[in-house]
């Protein structure tokens, strides 16, 4: 598990992927995407666990009915909804943080904000992939197979503790700061 300090040494010589955003209705439209794209995810998440609870009330009455024969094991589905529910809780935090971006979005600091957001989008593809693993790794030691890859790790708390950092250090820059914010159409204070 990477430590916040480590996250902060990668971003510090982190490359901004994103060359199409080129001024602040660009930047407050592509956060707006990422946010719906956020969104999006977590009823997907969201309906994986209502199909895991059908799952597991066949897999119940498959094993009330055909005891004899063999049993499933309903235990499968608990393991799994924990993983789900831990990446639903990621991805509202994700969306959380992103609108807190889009309120503090000016015209001075949305090319370090892109940055910070191509950043936290690395890590939580990194962290879906580790969530990933997690789910094929229950689905196989089912079968009976138990597998380890050291390719994945989880680092979804340094990921929130360094993005809550990250947030707090802006919105207080932004709060010193009391420029005016373009709102469409009208200036704010």
């Amino acid at each position: 598990m990477k430590k916040v300090e480590e996250l902060e040494k990668e971003y510090e010589g982190f490359k901004q992927k994103t060359k199409t955003v080129t001024n602040l209705e660009e930047f407050l439209s592509y956060i707006a995407l990422d946010i719906g794209e956020y969104e999006y995810a977590t009823k997907a998440f969201k309906k994986e666990l209502r199909e895991n609870s059908l799952w597991r009330l066949e897999a119940k009455i498959r094993n009330f009915f055909f005891f004899i024969f063999a049993e499933e094991d309903v235990e499968l589905y608990d393991l799994d909804d924990e993983v789900v529910i831990d990446c639903i809780t990621l991805t509202e935090e994700m969306a959380d943080f992103f609108k807190r971006l889009h309120n503090i979005a000016k015209e001075d600091n949305y090319k370090e904000l892109i940055r910070l957001v191509d950043y936290a989008d690395e890590l939580y593809d990194a962290q879906r992939d580790y969530y990933d693993y997690e789910r094929d790794r229950i689905e196989i030691t089912a079968q009976g197979i138990y597998m380890i890859n050291s390719r994945y790790e989880n680092n979804r708390n340094s990921l929130i503790e360094f993005l809550n950092k990250k947030i707090a250090e802006l919105e207080a820059k932004a709060k010193k700061e009391k420029t005016p914010q373009y709102v469409k159409g009208r200036v704010t204070k």
